[in-house]
């Protein structure tokens, strides 16, 4: 039995298939990507060992989760909070949905946590020496962590919202939580909106946020089509 090619089938089996509304995990990412992710244009496949990290970060998600359910479950009925875990959120102005790994619902504050699996080198990055971090890291995470945010609100009416990012270190399992500003919300609604007044333009390599951080196109899987443009 090939055990890594039966495992990379079943990694595969699981991936999600996008359903014509824009991800709420990708906020921040290229304009002309977000285009792309919407037309019938197909992508190029993630590599097997991609699909295997991807899916060793869902497992920490899981774990987390599983142990978040199982304190929940044992709770008395008059507990001051509840735990909704992959709480879906949808932004209809802006044509996109999104999964929140968890929202802690208080009496006084609604706390929503993203969940970060990341590398030594991304942690570093981050919490590393100073000389070494860069202040840029964990934009897109805020963003996503924002538009999160953004997708409870309507609902919360005027009850506070706190934002945390949970990071996970794949070396290590050093794990960290860090408090997130709510300004990220609005951050978060002026990135959708400059992408929904572009979406139906002809954008092309070099435009605004076409791409917004030069490392995109390396890894993207649409970079066939520009190249070809």
């Amino acid at each position: 039995m090939d055990i890594l090619e039966t495992y990379d089938n079943y990694i595969r089996d699981k991936a999600k298939q996008d359903n014509g509304w824009l991800r709420a995990s990708s906020a921040g990412r290229c304009f002309k990507l977000q285009q792309y992710n919407l037309s019938d244009k197909t992508p190029e496949p993630f590599t097997d060992r991609t699909l295997r990290l991807f899916r060793l970060g869902d497992l920490v998600h899981q774990d987390i989760q599983a142990s978040i359910d199982l304190v929940q479950s044992m709770k008395s009925s008059i507990a001051q909070s509840h735990v909704s875990i992959e709480k879906e959120i949808t932004i209809s102005e802006f044509g996109v949905k999104g999964h929140i790994d968890m929202v802690v619902f208080c009496k006084e504050v609604t706390e929503i946590y993203d969940i970060k699996t990341c590398s030594s080198y991304k942690w570093s990055k981050t919490f590393g020496h100073k000389k070494n971090r860069d202040e840029n890291s964990d934009v897109n995470y805020k963003l996503q962590l924002g538009t999160y945010g953004l997708g409870l609100t309507a609902s919360l009416m005027s009850k506070p919202i706190e934002l945390y990012l949970l990071w996970y270190n794949k070396n290590n399992s050093h794990v960290k939580k860090v408090s997130v500003s709510n300004e990220w919300m609005t951050k978060a609604g002026n990135y959708w909106q400059a992408l929904q007044e572009t979406l139906k333009d002809d954008l092309e390599k070099g435009d605004l946020n076409c791409p917004v951080s030069d490392w995109e196109c390396k890894y993207c899987q649409y970079s066939k089509y520009c190249e070809g443009e």
